[in-house]
């Protein structure tokens, strides 16, 4: 007999050794076999009368049965705490190996049933199995939960199998066949014939797991060098309940934390703030929206904080705390909701309108806090205050009565939401290119007008679409493109166009120049819905506009027509009269030698004078029908301004004025007389000389003293004629109408001034046949400057 220790209690813990106060003393025997078998002992030395040791007495106790409870226990506390971080795939595979290593057994198995009880959900396998698993599958097509084996035999039969090459220790004892396991010895009964499992394995046993009257699992053993009895049942069992005991409880942890996780994905898959507040209002929970709109990074920043210190305000400027709310709730009735609109301040200082709900938290009959429920409704607010805006402009557009009214109402109304102390309204001219502010205030823009190439503005209308730049990227768009600015660059600028039919009629600007984000993709959104109403409302003031010129139009056309005839009348009536007149004394029998000469001279000059009216009423109703024809031909422009220079000069002198020849093309010694401008131009002579007449004759006729002057230069492709006198000059306001037909700068009948008032609007009309273009500047009392320019080689 040998006495050794057992060497593997060294990784017991504390807690093995504080419930099995003997196990140190646990030693192993070895029998005659060769077997070990686990004793219990002690010893005491053995003296005679005198004291002296004579001997050692042993004391040896079977120790097995309790050695035993100690190996499950101590498999059933590593089996445990292995699971807690582990698969239950995982902790079945160590449950097999602890199970082979304790009963000696290679090979071994723990197969989970299915609810039906027809088959397997989870197949574990010892890992010194591995090689019949791969076999089993080479020779079976089967699905792997109902593999065929002695486990399925077990399910079948529901009672423990065990299989033996012979039957020799298959006798149950008397009075037990019952519950007795049933003996098998055909391997191929149970694998088929032919497998190669069925050669691999020459002893087996399989056990049922029972709960409630059902088969849960079946475990099992296989090739062992000792075949399997009627004792290894009762062991197997005993482990296996263990080892469901501990299944169950990782299986029932599994579904808890699945479980535990779809709540935690629908917690923070809402797109509501949540968070949870004990009776004192402070969080200790919250979901991943309530971080994400706070603005935190993590649940734990917001543990432990006062749900009221989130607040900024009360909507409305209304006083009173959400924590108020939270304690009536978790003071008040379980079934308590208070709902509310508020400020939510984020961690950076900002904050947004939110709407919250608070709900009380019960654990049974008692009160333990409130969940809170918050929904970001910026975007709620800001389409509120669009259709609010939006409807408070076309309710008041329709009562303005002035562009500024127009303005001041859209900048007020958009300033509720965002900065508009520099916003502008402008138009856009397509036939000049020109920009023009409604209703010009300096403290906005510096220019009331300009032209739409080379400014943001001009971008926004040539491209017909909005525009938002902020911080560098200003300066960076003003560079790349070549922008004009007449300020420093702004913080933040958005403009959008204003379109009629698809076509850009306008601008709607706003700027900051000290907020870089003033501007929003809300901002744009609200601003090209304003836009859209500004439009509207600005083509129907245009209508409205245009209507009240037009009629103001015709009123005049019609007052001008009356004193144009009035006029015409007394054009063609003077000279007639004249002439009836002075004819009639040219026939009296008595007349001096020099009275009939001052008769004939009168006659004469009443005589072109209607003629001249004459030919203007023919001339103005040739253009009117559009009979007008051009005929163009070389004319020598030196030739051209010698001969009105000759023909002008003599009746400028008459007038005792100068007559004054400025330079002109052609002329010697000028600078106008260069070698590549030939004083030849192809034009219509007739119509020049028409020009040049009504402007000369008119320049004359208002010159009273001083002088005219006649000249011309080249302008690129053409040739600019320009007609000065220091006559009465022209009134600011008449500038622009003086060309128009039947107008004329005094319309008294008895104006000293003869003539249709028809030179200056047959000129224009002239000019323009011409592809010319004419205009003038002039002051009261010191004289008018008319300019045309016809193209050199029309």
């Amino acid at each position: 007999m040998k006495l050794i220790d057992d060497n593997e209690d060294h990784f017991l813990d504390d807690f093995v050794n504080r419930f099995l106060p003997g196990r140190p003393n646990t030693h192993f025997m070895i029998s005659r076999k060769g077997v070990k078998v686990p004793v219990w002992y002690s010893e005491r030395i053995i003296t005679d009368k005198y004291g002296e040791a004579t001997g050692k007495m042993f004391v040896v106790r079977d120790e097995t049965n309790n050695y035993m409870r100690w190996k499950i226990m101590k498999i059933r506390i590593e089996l445990i705490s292995f699971s807690k971080n582990h698969t239950l795939s995982e902790t079945l595979t160590l449950v097999t190996d602890f199970i082979c290593s304790y009963t000696d057994s290679p090979m071994g198995f723990f197969h989970i049933v299915s609810p039906d009880e027809k088959g397997f959900s989870e197949l574990s396998w010892s890992t010194n199995s591995s090689e019949f698993i791969k076999l089993l599958k080479d020779v079976s097509n089967e699905d792997p939960s109902i593999f065929p084996g002695v486990w399925t035999k077990c399910l079948q039969r529901r009672r423990p199998i065990i299989r033996t090459p012979d039957s020799e220790n298959n006798i149950c004892p008397s009075g037990v066949q019952e519950t007795a396991p049933e003996f098998i010895t055909d391997g191929e009964e149970i694998y088929g014939e032919g497998s190669l499992a069925s050669i691999k394995i020459f002893n087996e046993i399989a056990v049922p797991i029972m709960r409630n009257g059902r088969i849960v699992a079946v475990m099992g053993l296989a090739n062992r060098k000792q075949n399997f009895g009627i004792a290894d049942v009762k062991t197997l069992s005993y482990l296996g309940e263990v080892t469901w005991d501990i299944t169950e409880n990782r299986i029932m942890e599994d579904r808890i934390s699945e479980r535990e996780e779809r709540i935690r994905l629908l917690f923070d898959s809402t797109a509501e703030g949540i968070i949870g507040a004990d009776r004192n209002g402070l969080c200790i929970f919250c979901n991943k929206a309530a971080i994400d709109m706070l603005g935190y990074d993590k649940e734990s920043d917001l543990l432990g904080m006062s749900l009221n210190s989130l607040v900024a305000e009360r909507a409305g400027g209304r006083g009173g705390s959400i924590n108020r709310d939270i304690f009536r709730i978790s003071h008040d009735r379980a079934d308590a909701v208070y709902n509310d609109e508020i400020y939510i301040k984020m961690r950076n200082g900002e904050r947004f309108p939110a709407e919250y709900w608070s709900y009380a938290i019960a654990n049974k009959s008692e009160i333990i806090g409130s969940v809170v429920t918050f929904l970001d409704i910026s975007r709620r607010k800001r389409d509120e205050s669009m259709r609010s805006i939006i409807y408070e402009i076309a309710k008041h557009s329709a009562s303005s009565t002035s562009p500024g009214e127009l303005i001041n109402l859209v900048r007020r109304e958009l300033g509720k939401v965002m900065d508009t102390s520099h916003l502008y309204i402008a138009l856009y001219n397509n036939e000049s290119d020109m920009i023009r502010v409604v209703d010009h205030d300096p403290r906005i823009t510096s220019k009331s007008s300009w032209r739409a190439e080379s400014s943001l503005a001009g971008f926004v209308v040539k491209n017909r679409k909005t525009l938002h730049l902020s911080g560098q990227d200003v300066t960076d768009f003003v560079t790349e493109n070549g922008i004009r600015l007449w300020r420093r660059p702004a913080a933040c600028w958005l403009g959008v166009p204003l379109l009629e039919d698809g076509l850009p009629v306008g601008v709607l600007v706003v700027k900051s120049y000290t907020d870089p984000a003033a501007y929003d993709s809300g901002s744009v959104h609200l601003l090209e819905l304003v836009a859209h109403e500004l439009t509207g409302v600005l083509i129907k003031q245009k209508m409205i506009n245009d209507l009240i010129l037009a009629k103001n139009r015709a009123e005049e056309s019609d007052r001008l027509k009356s004193l144009f005839l009035a006029n015409i009348s007394h054009e063609i009536r003077t000279p007639m009269n004249g002439i009836l007149g002075f004819v009639e004394l040219l026939g009296a029998e008595k007349i001096s030698e020099e009275e009939r000469i001052s008769y004939v001279e009168i006659v004469k000059k009443s005589s072109m004078r209607l003629l001249g009216t004459i030919n203007d009423i023919v001339e103005i109703s040739k253009i009117e029908s559009g009979q007008t024809d051009i005929v163009l031909t070389d004319v020598n422009v030196v030739e051209i301004m010698e001969y009105y220079g000759n023909l002008y000069k003599g009746q400028a002198e008459k007038k005792n004025l100068g007559f004054v020849m400025g330079e002109y093309l052609g002329m010697p010694g000028a600078q106008s007389g260069k070698e590549e401008h030939l004083p030849i131009i192809r034009t219509d002579r007739n119509k020049l000389d028409g020009i040049l007449n009504n402007l000369l004759s008119n320049a004359l006729k208002f010159t009273e003293k001083g002088q005219i002057e006649l000249g011309n230069y080249v302008d690129g492709d053409l040739l600019v004629f320009y007609i000065k006198d220091t006559g009465i000059g022209i009134p600011a306001d008449k500038l622009e109408s003086i060309f128009e037909r039947f107008v004329q700068v005094d319309t008294n009948i008895a104006s000293p001034y003869e003539g249709s008032g028809l030179g200056l609007s047959i000129a224009k009309a002239y000019i323009n046949s011409l592809g010319g273009k004419i205009w003038v500047s002039s002051q009261i009392g010191k004289g008018s400057s008319f300019f045309f320019a016809i193209p050199m080689n029309n």
